[in-house]
């Protein structure tokens, strides 16, 4: 297909995103509705996280038990916010290979998804929780500012004998640190998660599944670009899922999808965000969170379309 690509004469897998199909997985389908159903309260939590500034910088600059004791107190308590919502990368780390290996192990990639409409839509969500987490997190230095501020009180804490029952491990607390030091820590998990799945003896047809990420990009694109999703939260999926899988292509796809061999028609997929109101998180992690985009194979009028 190429960076460029053909066009939207192009057929592409149909998925009915608001009303899936049943699906020879429902079983699966059931089992991850629990992972699911934790986004929408994770995304409103961590929107709203303000995080500890103002008594961190008072207990610094005016050291006393009274501010020292209320910023660790208000850092307590959002670091094990932090701690729930790194809880669920670990949940989207194990149920995702389990989505890639019922669509790699189905026909062609196009009748994976047709098939497995609820699981596609499934992953869609999984991908789209990913992109708008890490759109927060851009924006939010208080996490990493208080994951520290807690590092370094509870190690002087423990130095003193002081450190209190219930406190994070230390190698959660060393994790965490590592997870939200990404700039996109979701999606640094489902790009690790999908190279991992790759290089695994789990399935077969593991390979499978660039097939299957370039036609779900593709299907994304189609079904926008042609008018075929109506609900604006639907739409909004799908931007964020084709975005999604072409950095996670970029990534794992030999040579990237900057290139002539590109899997997926990138040019298509950035003049459809470019139409978008406010389409910035979406092209910036196409510009920022891909690896190819600056290497020599990359196509001179995709970069500039790209920028």
């Amino acid at each position: 297909m190429g960076g460029g690509g053909s066009k939207k004469s192009a057929k592409y897998p149909v998925i009915n995103f608001e009303d899936p199909s049943a699906d020879p997985d429902g079983e699966l389908v059931s089992e991850l509705r629990d992972v699911l159903d934790k986004f929408p309260t994770v995304l409103s939590s961590f929107e709203s996280y303000q995080g500890s500034g103002e008594l961190i910088r008072n207990a610094i600059s005016s050291p006393s038990p009274e501010t020292e004791q209320a910023a660790w107190t208000e850092v307590r308590k959002g670091v094990g916010q932090l701690r729930e919502f790194f809880e669920v990368s670990a949940l989207l780390e194990r149920g995702l290979p389990r989505v890639y290996a019922s669509l790699c192990g189905v026909g062609d990639a196009d009748s994976a998804l047709s098939t497995h409409q609820a699981l596609t839509k499934v992953l869609c969500q999984m991908l789209d929780f990913s992109a708008r987490f890490d759109d927060m997190k851009m924006v939010n230095p208080a996490v990493q500012n208080d994951l520290a501020y807690y590092r370094r009180v509870l190690s002087r804490l423990k130095r003193e004998r002081k450190a209190a029952d219930g406190e994070i491990r230390d190698e959660t607390v060393d994790r965490m640190s590592l997870f939200y030091a990404h700039a996109s820590p979701m999606t640094r998990v489902v790009i690790d998660t999908t190279q991992s799945f790759l290089e695994s003896d789990a399935s077969a047809s593991a390979g499978q599944i660039n097939k299957v990420l370039s036609r779900l990009a593709e299907t994304c694109r189609g079904m926008v670009g042609d008018g075929k999703i109506t609900k604006p939260e639907t739409t909004q999926m799908c931007l964020r899922s084709m975005t999604m899988c072409l950095v996670i292509l970029d990534h794992t796809f030999n040579g990237g999808i900057f290139s002539k061999k590109s899997p997926v028609d990138v040019v298509s997929c950035i003049k459809l965000l470019q139409a978008q109101d406010n389409p910035e998180g979406m092209m910036n992690a196409l510009r920022f969170m891909t690896t190819h985009l600056r290497e020599p194979n990359a196509l001179p009028y995709v970069k500039k379309t790209l920028w």
